[in-house]
Order: structure tokens, then C-alpha cells, then sequence
């Protein structure tokens, strides 16, 4: 069996590396596995370290801005080369050795329409997660619903969230969930000051792109909540990940700046060394609005690091609250520090949070079990 896995989206975390680590992993059952992506992708010497042959799609400009936030005259342009594009692609598909092609999010059944139409190849639909309801995405999601072989979700909500019962059922013969699996570089727990019960500055993480989705305004305004009700409590917030809206980036900036937290939060951009800043953590802060099963709460898990973390997606399907992490049900400032605080003042519960996180990531989190259970589901078609 011939494998494609399709990424060309943005992003240099997340999606295109985790396609990448399940690629690698495929080629270890079968050498004809293929990483597809286009040339300026920010994953592609990651994609070369794994050793994973590489295909590069040409994808242009235009369609990595998006279509949403954009002006009439930028959607409609972006429409139109999404139309344009469609003959293109449908060659490029054709012209690959592998039967089978994996495509990412159900968004894909817009701008990798033609894919699902090429003849003698079978898609596998890979969901993360499902974005708001829209015309755009809704004629998406039909399209790679139906035209899917297979439809493989990283939590078993995912669909039922969006869809009736009676389109869900028409569709579950073919969903298959598998929990993403991680890639593990060593054994390093988090060096969290917490343990000792010491009252240094308490470091905060959060990780996720800059853009509404990942609710980065809610976190400083969670920041300014924990000072006020703990004045004597030194902490830092330290917010990795490239700007992905500048808009909203300026927005954040600005909140920072009318609540007086120049010194509490800093902004440290795009960096490559996430793990190393996760091991110098006290607390991972997740506050997304809409996600898949994040990598850096797999990550943080299997460091120990506490994750406290908004209840979007899959997350509550790997996070067991107040025994191997803490959800939060609702975006209110005052009960996330509150809680916070509580948690932060005892230092048995830090210990019992971090060990059973590691304890589940090591049993729920095996890259290796990832493509196997992927490559079980593959053989299928």
C-alpha cells in the first residue's frame, strides 16, 4: 500500500508535525509513505531530520492568508484561487504512487476539493477539530464527509459536536478515533519550584499561535485576576508561538499594557526550544477556545507539568480533573485563579497532579502504538 500524507497548511507545530511524526512512523510498515507539504513550509527540515521522502505542492500565497477576518475584495480573491487551483491539484494527486492520501481537517473538502474526485485513490479524512459553522465550512465538511474512505478523529466528539445524529450515524461505519501519540526526546521532568513547596516566582507557560482561537486575552487578564487577589505573589506568564493574526496580536499587547503587566507577561515569539521552556514551568496555562488533543498538553504530561486548561475539544478526553490535571468549565477569571492560587498553596496536590500526568502520558501517549493503531485502521481499505 502507497501512502500520502498530505500537510500544507501554516503552522510549524502541531498539525504538520504530528503528520509528520505519524508519516515516519507508516514508512516503518511500508517504505512507500510520502510527506506532502509545499516548499516554504516551515516543517520541511523537520520532515528531512525523520528521513521521510518528501514531495513539495506548489500552494499559492494567497490561500495561506486565509478567508476569514479578510476584506470583501481578499475573499473574493481568495475564492477564486481556491477554484483555480483545483485542476492543479487534481494532477499532482494523480501523479502520486500512493493510493492512499490523507488529507487534514474537514476544511479540506474546500481547498483540496479535486483531491476527493481523483480517480483510482482513497482519502482518509484526519480531524483534529471542527471550526465554527459557516457556509464555507459547511460545504466543506459535506464534501469530505461523504467523499472520505475513512475518517480518522483525534477525540470522539469531534464530529458529534457539529453534526445531527441522523448525519452522524450515516456516517460512523467509517470514523475510527485514535488518541495522537508524541514524540518523547527524553525522560526530563519539569524542574517546577512548586515541588518544595518554595514560594520563588512562579513561571506560567502558555503555547499556542497568536490568534483568537487560542485566547491569548484571556490569559493576561487571568494574570491581572491573580494579582489582585494575591498582591504578594511573584509570577511570570512567558507566551510562546508565532503571530498568526496581528490584529488580535496588537490587541494583546495593549491589554497588557492598560493592566500594567509589562513586567508579569513577555512575549517570546516563535522558538524551537518549547520543551526546555516546559521543564523551567511551574504551570501550563491552556485557555483555547476550540482545539484538537494539543501536543504541548501531551508534552506537558509526560514531564509532569501541571496543565490547567479550558475544556475545548479533545482535551477532557485526555485530562482527568484534579487528578492528572484541572478543567476549566467556563472563561471566568476569578474561578481560574482562584483555583489557581489553591492549587499553587499545595504542594501534596502538585505532586499527585505531576505523577499521575506522567503515569497516563506513559501509557496513552506511545508514538510507536500511534502508527500502529493507524496503520490497523489503514489496512482496512
Amino acid at each position: 500500500m502507497m501512502i500520502s500524507v498530505f500537510f500544507s497548511g501554516s503552522g510549524r507545530t502541531g498539525a504538520p508535525k504530528r503528520l509528520a511524526m505519524l508519516a515516519s512512523e507508516l514508512s516503518k510498515y511500508h517504505e512507500g509513505v510520502s510527506y506532502i507539504t509545499h516548499r516554504a513550509h516551515e516543517v520541511n527540515q523537520y520532515v528531512d531530520q525523520l528521513g521521510v521522502d518528501m514531495k513539495c505542492l506548489w500552494r499559492p500565497s494567497l490561500l495561506e492568508a486565509g478567508f476569514s477576518g479578510s476584506s470583501l475584495f481578499k475573499k473574493f480573491a481568495y475564492l477564486l484561487m481556491v477554484f483555480l487551483y483545483q485542476p492543479y491539484l487534481f494532477f499532482f494527486v494523480l501523479r502520486l504512487n500512493g493510493k492512499v492520501v490523507v488529507l487534514r481537517s474537514t476544511l479540506s473538502g474546500f481547498v483540496y476539493f479535486a483531491a476527493y474526485f481523483v480517480p483510482g485513490k482513497k482519502v482518509v479524512l484526519d480531524i483534529d477539530l471542527e471550526l465554527p459553522d459557516s457556509p464555507l465550512v459547511n460545504l466543506a465538511r459535506r464534501v469530505s464527509l461523504k467523499r472520505s474512505s475513512l475518517i480518522v478523529t483525534q477525540y470522539e466528539s469531534v464530529l458529534e459536536e457539529k453534526l445531527s445524529k441522523e448525519q452522524f450515524n450515516a456516517i460512523r461505519h467509517k470514523v475510527v478515533n485514535i488518541t495522537p501519540g508524541i514524540e518523547v526526546f527524553s525522560n526530563s521532568s519539569s524542574a517546577s519550584s512548586l515541588q518544595s513547596g518554595s514560594r520563588a516566582c512562579i513561571n506560567f507557560l502558555h503555547v499556542g499561535k497568536v490568534h483568537p482561537r487560542k485566547n491569548q486575552l484571556f490569559a493576561v487578564r487571568l494574570m491581572a485576576e491573580i494579582s489582585n487577589q494575591n498582591p504578594e505573589l511573584d509570577f511570570l506568564l512567558r507566551m510562546v508561538g508565532g503571530i498568526d493574526d496581528a490584529s488580535y496580536y496588537e490587541k494583546v499587547v495593549c491589554e497588557i499594557r492598560d493592566l500594567g503587566l509589562e513586567s508579569k507577561v513577555e512575549f517570546l515569539g516563535w522558538r524551537d526550544d518549547v520543551s526546555s521552556l516546559m521543564q523551567e514551568s511551574d504551570v501550563l496555562l491552556v485557555t483555547s477556545l476550540n482545539e484538537g488533543v494539543p501536543n504541548t498538553v501531551q508534552e506537558a504530561m509526560v514531564i509532569g507539568l501541571p496543565v490547567i486548561a479550558s475544556c475545548a475539544g479533545g482535551i477532557p478526553d485526555i485530562i482527568e480533573h484534579e487528578r492528572s490535571g484541572f478543567l476549566m468549565p467556563d472563561f471566568d477569571e476569578s474561578k481560574w485563579a482562584s483555583g489557581l492560587l489553591s492549587f499553587l498553596s499545595d504542594a501534596s496536590k502538585v505532586l499527585e497532579i505531576r505523577n499521575a500526568a506522567r503515569e497516563y502520558a506513559k501509557e496513552n501517549f506511545s508514538l510507536e502504538a500511534y502508527g500502529a493503531k493507524y496503520m490497523e485502521v489503514l489496512r482496512r481499505l
